[in-house]
């Protein structure tokens, strides 16, 4: 597919396949994507700010998934320092699903407490009210405490979930 038209640098530049990788992602092409990241990756700490910053957190969540830990802790503390010290100013809809990518990968390790702790620092944030990715960290942590067999806990929680007024929340 011509992807070109959406590329702002020439093939040679350095940056090349993670705007391409970008591109794939938007037209819906996962692979092609990952495929693309895997060639720019290298550079990607480098350039992540001229990324659209909701890939940069398909790109945590899919390394992720992959358990390539080390990469996505990387990409996640470089956004989450840049959205602290302003230099990343980006709508609280897209910081929750940012802050959202960091506290999954403490999940996934599993490191439990540190989840936890992530993921209530989002459930008390209060721009983060209502926000489908607030939402996303009360179910995470009910599942923490589905897994540490705290089911009284994971039901409270689900049943405050269940109580907000939101589509995402069903």
């Amino acid at each position: 597919s011509n992807i070109r038209g959406v590329i702002p640098v020439k093939r040679t530049d350095p940056r090349y396949p993670l705007f391409a990788s970008q591109a794939n992602y938007n037209g819906g092409n996962v692979q092609g994507a990952w495929t693309e990241f895997l060639r720019g990756r290298d550079v990607l700490l480098e350039y992540f700010r001229e990324l659209d910053p909701l890939f940069c957190t398909w790109l945590i969540g899919r390394n992720v998934d992959l358990e390539n830990f080390d990469d996505a802790e990387a990409l996640a503390r470089e956004m989450i320092r840049d959205i602290e010290s302003k230099t990343l100013r980006l709508p609280p809809e897209i910081r929750v699903q940012v802050r959202l990518a960091r506290a999954n990968i403490a999940f996934a390790l599993p490191e439990l407490p540190r989840a936890r702790a992530l993921y209530e620092q989002i459930s008390a944030e209060k721009e983060f009210s209502g926000l489908d990715g607030q939402i996303d960290a009360e179910l995470r942590i009910a599942e923490i405490d589905r897994v540490q067999k705290d089911y009284d806990g994971a039901m409270q929680r689900i049943e405050k979930v269940l109580r907000l007024d939101k589509p995402h929340a069903k």
